[in-house]
């Protein structure tokens, strides 16, 4: 103000105008664009109205330790495929190695066939499988699978797994 030779505002008028910033422009301004994402960016929640209409599937590494066919202590991973509607575990599948496509599809058929518990009902073929972007479901593979099961395959936005709290909540559960 005084470069210009304007008057110079008040302790108010400042106040005054930095009350009326947009959370959201200070969020960024001060916290980032990660922040703001957080905290102000709108979500499209993926909800099913019923079984079968979504499953998700997702891995990871369960927090013990077991001996392999050699004797050497190795972490196990846990493949899940869950429905979205009923919270459900449809499928699931155990391995030493490290997610693959060919796990995600023994887990798959697991899901969609009909189990030997009476108790385990669900069953079927989803409309569509949601998962992340890692490159066991982004294979040729599983997209073959999709093809031949006239199922859709939707992957959640890379680096921000929104949707998927479900099958987050239930690894937590587990571990």
């Amino acid at each position: 103000a005084e470069a210009h030779e304007w008057p110079r505002p008040s302790y108010a008028t400042v106040y005054s105008v930095i009350k009326a910033l947009d959370p959201g422009l200070v969020t960024l301004a001060h916290e980032g664009p990660k922040r703001y994402a957080e905290q102000f960016e709108l979500l499209y929640r993926r909800e099913a109205s019923r079984p079968n209409e979504m499953w998700q599937a997702d891995h990871t590494p369960l927090d013990m330790r077991v001996y392999d066919e050699r004797g050497r202590p190795a972490r196990p991973w846990l493949t899940i495929i869950l429905d979205d509607y009923s919270r459900v575990v449809a499928g699931y599948a155990l391995s030493l190695h490290a997610p693959s496509s060919i796990q995600t599809a023994l887990a798959l058929r697991q899901a969609i066939w009909r189990k030997g518990d009476p108790h385990w009902s669900v069953c079927g073929i989803p409309e569509t499988f949601y998962n992340d972007h890692g490159s066991d479901f982004t294979s040729k593979h599983l997209e073959q699978v999709a093809a031949d099961l006239h199922m859709s395959v939707v992957f959640s936005t890379a680096g921000k797994p929104r949707g998927r709290g479900k099958i987050e909540r239930f690894f937590n559960t587990v571990n």
